[in-house]
C-alpha cells in the first residue's frame, strides 16, 4: 500500500477562506501561487496541487481555491492515528458488549 501520507493545505482563498478573496489580477494570482509553492519543502513540491472547489454556507456557493501538497506522516502522527483507532475500536467493542448483554437478557440467556 505504501507509506501513509498527509495532505497539507498551504493556502485557501475565497469569500470564506483564511487567506482572503481570490486575487482578481492574473499577475497577483500567479505571484500568490508562487509564494505558496515556495512555502512547500523542496522534496514535496512535486506533489503540489491546486483545486478550485466551491465552498457552501447558508445555502450559497462561493468560489474557493486551495493549494495543497502531500508528505509522509511523521512518527508522532502515525502513533496518534493508531491511538485514536484503538480508542474507537475499544468504544465499538464496549457498545457491542452492551448490545449482547441486552439481547441475552431479552432472550432469557442472562448469566
Amino acid at each position: 500500500m505504501g507509506e501513509p501520507r498527509k495532505t497539507v493545505t498551504i493556502r485557501r482563498w475565497g469569500c470564506l477562506a483564511e487567506h482572503g478573496n481570490i486575487p482578481h489580477k492574473l499577475e497577483e494570482f500567479v505571484a500568490a501561487l508562487q509564494a505558496a509553492l515556495d512555502e512547500i519543502p523542496a522534496e514535496h513540491q512535486h506533489t503540489a496541487e491546486v483545486d478550485c472547489d466551491p465552498e457552501h454556507e447558508y445555502g450559497e456557493s462561493y468560489a474557493a481555491v486551495r493549494v495543497t501538497y502531500e508528505r509522509p506522516l511523521t512518527e508522532e502522527e502515525i502513533a496518534a492515528e493508531e491511538a485514536e483507532e484503538r480508542r474507537r475500536a475499544i468504544r465499538r467493542m464496549r457498545i457491542a458488549e452492551r448490545e449482547v448483554a441486552i439481547m441475552r437478557e431479552r432472550l432469557g440467556l442472562a448469566e
